[in-house]
């Protein structure tokens, strides 16, 4: 057996492999060269040939379970690279004397990566047992005390009480969290020492306390810690020096009892910082006597972002505040109130003297009443001459639909009696009605809209941004009732010129279904596009449907044709062949050799990074470049600022 010539043939076969390839190769040959010599001398050969084939024959340990090379790399390789890939090695396939071994020969920043990775192990890998052999046998070199004292923490709970009466005085903040982190109950019983011995509000013990406390309060397994340790620490630190809102946004419910229990009060800047999110989980047995305590909990701009009960709550505190000189309240804090109050404001509103000059300002306030009440006093404004407040009238009047969803076939009629609108209005008009939820559209419903559709549609001076309105208003209905809804947009697209959107098709119909639908509707769209090599418009239907592209095979094979294509702009080529990798990743495979001579494209970052990843045989002719080409491809690999990723 030629074994030189072997291994060259092997090496030549690597060429043509990614890295996750030639890995899965390698350790295939090490789980047969335990049955067969020939391979065993063979990698053997290997190990003894540059780094590169050094790295090959370590992954084939994984297979033939042989450490004596990773042993070996440890021991005498000048490669950190090696010795960290050696080492990893034995601490997962190697006894605990051979990994105690191990970790006495590589380096100390090596020992010290590898202590905190077996630390944070799970299961067998955790090999707490090496750890506290390692540390103990440190722990009596004096040497290597600032080395013992920045890795026992991490030994077992006797250890760590053994030796931290020895180090306390010089803890770092990394030392704290480290004892936080691995041992909670130490820290816990040190720091309720220390605050109970130490001044009201002592800086170093506040930096310590707050540290640990962020560290508790960032995991779910040691809120209960942080707790004790919020309770403990306001003996001696005021409330407002804790992270109030930390506690808040991990335990509302504890935090507003801690916070309600105290007699000192929250500094402002600390109640600015308390957070919606957590806020509205509370339930108003708790947030009402919070509120009451601290008004300024609720920011006015985030009042709409609150439960209706705890608005409700808001706006009777702050309604007064809330009013202009002349008595108005803005129009979308009063839409955001529960059903009673917001009448009740919508007719004090309609009565003030403000609106007797400008009667017309009134309709947005009008539009709060309940709909018959409504639309009789809109009645005046939507008959107006005036194409502007006919357009105000109707679109607030339509868009309060969302107070009472049983009137929306009342609001769809109204739209359709207005079919002889100009053009801006029916725009309004489609807009109006974007808010009524997905899962409200009832049959009855879409039979009205269809009319309306039909009605507008004659109308040719419909505008192209009107036509998106529409598009609009039919895509969320696309995931309640998909074959109506995509016969409808299907035609839009096909016979008119539209602006692009993002379609979202969250909804009770499975995303599958409502693609096949579009599918179907827009076949006869893609063939055009094709044909006309409109690749811009190909493009944007990819914007449109997002992620929801991948369930579109029709779509991504009409990509595939278009990027067999000459002369098509580098950007949409990228685009394209974006789409393709996330959704049909092996694609990739099959056309970079067909457009592998395109410089342009050849330097843009996805194909380098594919190249680098998956197509590494390419990468012999991607740096010959001659000199009378231009320098984009060899300026590509610039990108590679730590060597090639093989």
């Amino acid at each position: 057996m030629d074994i030189e010539a072997e291994a060259g043939d092997l090496l030549e076969e690597f060429g043509q492999l990614n890295n996750s390839e030639r890995v899965a190769r390698m350790v295939r040959l090490g789980a047969e060269s335990r049955q067969n010599p020939n391979l065993r001398e063979l990698i053997n050969h290997l190990e003894s040939q540059s780094l590169y084939e050094q790295l090959l024959s370590l992954e084939s340990c994984h297979g033939s379970r042989d450490l004596s090379f990773a042993k070996k790399i440890v021991s005498s390789s000048s490669s950190k690279h090696l010795k960290k890939r050696a080492i990893n090695l034995i601490a997962l396939l190697g006894s605990d004397e051979e990994l105690l071994w191990a970790l006495q020969a590589v380096p100390p920043y090596l020992q010290v990566a590898t202590l905190h990775r077996l630390r944070h192990g799970r299961g067998s890998r955790k090999r707490l047992v090496v750890i506290e052999k390692y540390l103990e046998d440190l722990e009596n070199e004096e040497e290597k005390v600032k080395q013992f004292q920045n890795l026992f923490l991490i030994g077992s709970e006797v250890l760590v009480e053994r030796n931290l009466p020895r180090f306390f005085e010089q803890f770092s903040l990394q030392h704290w969290l480290n004892l936080a982190k691995y041992h909670p109950e130490i820290a816990q019983r040190v720091l309720s020492e220390w605050i109970e011995r130490s001044e009201e509000d002592d800086f170093t013990l506040v930096l310590k306390v707050n540290t640990v406390l962020k560290q508790w309060l960032s995991q779910d397994s040691t809120v209960d810690f942080a707790i004790e340790l919020f309770h403990n620490a306001l003996k001696k630190v005021s409330i407002s020096r804790l992270p109030v809102n930390e506690l808040v946004e991990r335990n509302p419910l504890k935090a507003v009892d801690i916070i309600l229990s105290r007699e000192e009060n929250l500094e402002s800047v600390t109640i600015e910082e308390l957070h919606w999110r957590a806020l509205r989980k509370l339930r108003m047995s708790l947030f009402r006597p919070l509120f009451e305590r601290y008004p300024g909990i609720v920011e006015e701009y985030e009042f709409t972002l609150f439960t209706p009960e705890q608005r409700r709550l808001v706006y009777r505190k702050h309604r007064e505040s809330w009013r202009d000189d002349d008595g108005v309240i803005d129009v979308y804090k009063i839409k955001k109130l529960p059903s009673q109050e917001r009448i009740a404001e919508a007719r004090r509103h309609i009565k003030l003297k403000k609106f007797e000059t400008r009667p017309s300002d009134r309709i947005p306030y009008i539009a709060l009443l309940p709909w018959d009440e409504a639309l009789e006093l809109q009645t005046p404004f939507i008959r107006s001459g005036d194409a502007q407040i006919r357009s105000e009238a109707l679109t607030a009047q339509i868009e309060a639909v969302v107070f009472d969803e049983t009137h929306i076939e009342d609001a769809l009629k109204l739209v359709l009696s207005r079919k002889n609108e100009q053009d801006p209005v029916k725009n309004q008009l489609f807009s109006a009605l974007w808010d009524i939820p997905r899962g409200k559209w009832k049959e009855n419903h879409l039979a009205i809209l269809d009319e309306i559709i039909s009605s507008f549609s004659k109308s040719r001076d419909l505008s192209t941004v009107t036509y998106r309105s529409l598009l609009m208003l039919l895509a969320p209905i696309l995931s309640a009732h998909h074959e109506w809804a995509a016969a409808h947009i299907g035609k839009i697209m096909r016979e008119h010129d539209y602006n692009s959107f993002r379609i979202d098709l969250s909804g009770p119909v499975p995303v599958k279904a409502s693609v096949a639908s579009i599918q179907r509707e827009l076949s006869p769209l893609l063939e055009k596009l094709l044909r006309n090599k409109d690749v811009y418009s190909l493009a944007s239907l990819a914007d449109m449907f997002s992620e929801h592209t991948k369930h579109w095979s029709e779509y991504l094979e009409t990509c595939e044709k278009v990027l067999q294509m000459p002369d098509i702009d580098t950007s949409i080529y990228v685009q394209l062949l974006d789409i393709l990798k996330k959704h049909r990743p092996g694609y990739l495979n099959n056309i970079l050799p067909l457009i592998y001579e395109n410089v342009e494209f050849a330097s843009e970052p996805l194909v380098v990074s594919h190249v680098h990843r998956k197509q590494q045989s390419l990468l012999d002719s991607y740096l010959k470049v001659t000199e009378e080409e231009p320098r984009e491809r060899r300026n590509a690999l610039k990108v590679l600022h730590d060597g090639f990723w093989r």
